[in-house]
């Protein structure tokens, strides 16, 4: 069974900001539930959550996805667009670090659900159990960066094609979508990626880093996968030790893309959020 319903508007929402600029996001999952902003890592993209939608739905969770360059300046702007009082915040892989920051926000605390929800996060490049080969790309010239995004889009563009007709479990429904078509409607927008590699390897003088774990407003929780190649679980396991309070949930058999991750993972991240949706 397949089904397509990624030109439904709650897949393809904008926002106008006061300088012009247009975000887009996806709003879906239980409308009058608890709002959850969900940030994305590399080559995340809003329609991503069809995956997920019918899962945070059953959960309670409304499910908003922004754009991850949008970073903090957006936020309120968001949630004040959607009448949105209080709400929870996750970020998967490099979406960690946006997550994180938005958490870290003095002027949202007073709005922020426990806990701050990190899949698969991101670790710093000090964390010692990190890979050799991330601190070998961390030296890489900006150029030779940027012109390794090109080339994991063609590689993407290629690995899409191969597997077009593989299909993705609907989570929570018994339908399925084909890969291909969830990948090629991402392929029609501008990403993030090269931003995230320089935020990922701490090259972006920009971006917010890892030092506002000691002004996060909410406890930390983590849950990363086992087979993770991309963040060893020693690393992950290491990232958490580091927050005082902070507590991670390890899933058996999964790894580090969202569309591998999601499969496993996405359930015991949703169910952090229970005493909240219990309580709302």
């Amino acid at each position: 069974m397949t089904t397509n319903c990624l030109a439904d508007n709650a897949f393809n929402r904008t926002l106008r900001l006061a300088d012009g600029r247009i975000v887009s996001y996806a709003d879906v999952g239980a409308q009058d539930g608890l709002p959850v902003l969900l940030f994305l890592g590399m080559h995340g993209h809003r329609h991503a959550t069809v995956l997920v939608e019918a899962v945070a739905r059953q959960r309670g969770l409304r499910l908003s996805t922004p754009e991850p360059i949008a970073f903090t300046r957006i936020v309120q702007a968001l949630v004040d667009e959607l009448q949105i009082g209080r709400f929870g915040v996750m970020g998967q892989s490099a979406g960690a670090l946006y997550a994180m920051a938005v958490a870290s926000q003095s002027h949202l605390a007073p709005r922020l659900v426990a806990p701050l929800v990190l899949l698969s996060p991101w670790v710093s490049l000090r964390n010692s159990r990190t890979s050799r080969a991330l601190h070998a790309a961390s030296y890489a010239p900006r150029p030779v960066l940027a012109a390794a995004v090109k080339i994991m889009d063609v590689s993407m563009q290629w690995s899409a094609a191969s597997s077009a007709r593989d299909e993705m479990a609907l989570l929570g429904t018994g339908a399925f979508m084909p890969f291909g078509e969830l990948r090629a409607r991402a392929a029609t927008e501008a990403h993030n990626a090269y931003g995230d590699i320089l935020l990922c390897l701490e090259k972006d003088p920009r971006g917010v880093g890892y030092d506002v774990l000691t002004d996060l407003r909410v406890p930390l929780h983590v849950v990363h996968g086992a087979a993770d190649g991309m963040v060893p679980i020693d690393a992950a396991v290491s990232f958490v030790a580091s927050v005082q309070g902070a507590t991670i949930t390890i899933v058996p058999e999964t790894s580090h893309g969202f569309t591998d991750f999601y499969k496993t993972g996405i359930e015991p991240a949703f169910d952090a959020f229970a005493p909240s949706t219990s309580c709302s």
